[in-house]
């Protein structure tokens, strides 16, 4: 941004006879003493204002998948933990002698199996030699084959024995935060009790409505930065994640959600955000200083200097970025605008420009 300077000549007035540096009186300035800068072309990130809320990346309850005594307890609210991480142990006696019975019957329904195959296979053999009757046959293959369903129930039955040991302890599905324990050493837990929360905090998730009309603009991959109360000069940045295709009908708005990194921690699920996002960047756009812009009968107007004089000019203004403003009509790149001194101008009225 340039700085216009017009120079004025201080025009000094002597006598016939000469006089003193006391006798001299200062010129008065023949206009207003104003500044002004010149019109610039920029790059300009088109942003759409919104607000939003903060929510966790994912969240999960972790419930106990079989019931028991609590026996030890490695976690604790705001504690982080990463998928997989014990969180509790029960008491896995009852569960371990299940286990233990499960076998047995299974080696056991092995056994009658296998005597049944052979039984099979033999009254198949003796049966093409006529020492045996077809009945005799079916009698044979029914209880093979009842002796290999029940071999399939015992294994299902150790599998299941199995697992509920496994689930004696108890893991966390997800990686994030405890913001939730709802159980202590010592406690029987009734299956499917919940015994925890856990919120993914890295990445957040930041959920936005938009208005209908800028549906076409706005995709998955735009920047999407946002700023919270905690941290009112902090600007955090992501990007659009989904968009949603749907349109509310009461309220003309769409969804749209952006992924934050928050690797630092910092912003917490729930918390509000003024948010943006760039729905598309223009370069060699037109600005000038917001403080160039005045209002008078709900338009906006600028003053123009040219040739000494304050020219009073309507322009149509676009988009704001920081502390410049894109001017779509009014002025040229060869302009400079006022920017001080100017608000209580005439139209027309004589000017002097200063450094700002």
């Amino acid at each position: 941004m340039s700085l216009s300077v017009l120079l004025v000549p201080v025009l000094l007035t002597a006598g016939c006879g000469g006089s003193s540096n006391a006798d001299q009186k200062p010129v008065e300035p023949s206009g207003a003493v104003v500044e002004a800068v010149s019109v610039v072309r920029q790059t300009l990130r088109r942003e759409l204002a919104l607000t939003g809320s903060l929510l966790p990346n994912a969240e999960a309850t972790v419930s106990a998948e079989v019931s028991g005594r609590v026996v030890e307890l490695m976690f604790d609210v705001q504690r982080s933990v990463r998928k997989g991480d014990v969180l509790l142990r029960l008491d896995d006696t009852e569960y371990r002698l299940q286990l233990a019975q499960a076998r047995a019957a299974l080696a056991q329904t092995r056994l009658t199996a296998e005597r049944a195959e052979q039984d099979f296979a033999r009254d198949t053999k003796l049966m093409g030699t006529g020492s045996v009757s077809q009945r005799t046959i079916d009698v044979s293959r029914t209880a093979r084959d009842a002796a290999k369903a029940q071999l399939e129930a015992a294994e299902a039955g150790v599998t299941l024995a199995e697992k509920r040991l496994d689930d004696t302890t108890v893991r966390a599905p997800i990686s994030g935060a405890i913001t939730l324990r709802s159980v202590n050493v010592g406690d029987y837990l009734r299956a499917p009790q919940a015994i925890a929360k856990i919120v993914q905090t890295a990445p957040l998730k930041i959920q936005t409505q938009v208005p209908e009309r800028f549906a076409s603009e706005i995709e998955a991959g735009q920047v999407i930065s946002l700023s919270v109360d905690a941290y009112p000069s902090v600007l955090f940045e992501g990007h659009v994640a989904r968009v949603n295709p749907a349109t509310d009908p009461a309220t003309r708005t769409f969804t749209v959600e952006g992924t934050i990194s928050n690797t630092d921690g910092r912003l917490k699920p729930g918390f509000f955000a003024k948010t943006s996002i760039v729905r598309r960047v223009s370069d060699q756009v037109l600005m000038i200083p917001i403080e160039a812009v005045v209002t008078h009968d709900k338009k906006s107007l600028v003053f123009v200097a040219r040739n000494g004089a304050a020219l009073l000019t309507p322009v149509e203004l676009g988009d704001r970025q920081d502390r410049m403003i894109e001017a779509l009509t009014g002025v040229t790149e060869r302009d400079s605008v006022l920017v001080s001194g100017h608000t209580t101008l005439m139209d027309g009225a004589r000017i002097v420009l200063v450094n700002r």
